[in-house]
């Protein structure tokens, strides 16, 4: 069995821009981490959120992440301690677009009238 040096580069001291960075040029994506999977669904990479907390921690951040699958379908993608299998179907980023942009308009449009307040 390989050792994790093998197969990967581990990278320290990344800052936003080289985050953003490796993800729009990563092949695949291994996050536990909402911004992880978001910009992976904006870039339309291949990506695997891990889970992060457990439902009872107190200080659970997993909603968000099933948030997304609820606009977006992707809860196949969400790996667990009983889910750790990555032979998923391919994404569909036509229609994950298509969400995208409904959901920028809907945004936009909260702010337009936060700010005529």
């Amino acid at each position: 069995e390989p050792t994790d040096n093998e197969w990967m580069s581990v990278i320290s001291g990344a800052g936003p821009q080289e985050f953003i960075w490796l993800i729009h040029n990563a092949h695949t994506v291994f996050t536990d981490s909402y911004h992880g999977t978001i910009f992976s669904i904006i870039f339309q990479k291949n990506f695997y959120t891990f889970k992060r907390f457990s439902n009872d921690d107190p200080v659970n951040q997993n909603s968000r992440i099933y948030q997304l699958d609820k606009y977006f379908g992707i809860g196949s993608r969400f790996l667990s301690s009983d889910n750790t299998t990555l032979d998923k179907p391919e994404l569909d980023f036509n229609s994950i677009e298509k969400q995208l942009v409904k959901l920028r308009e809907v945004a936009k449009s909260f702010l337009i009238n936060a700010l005529e307040k």
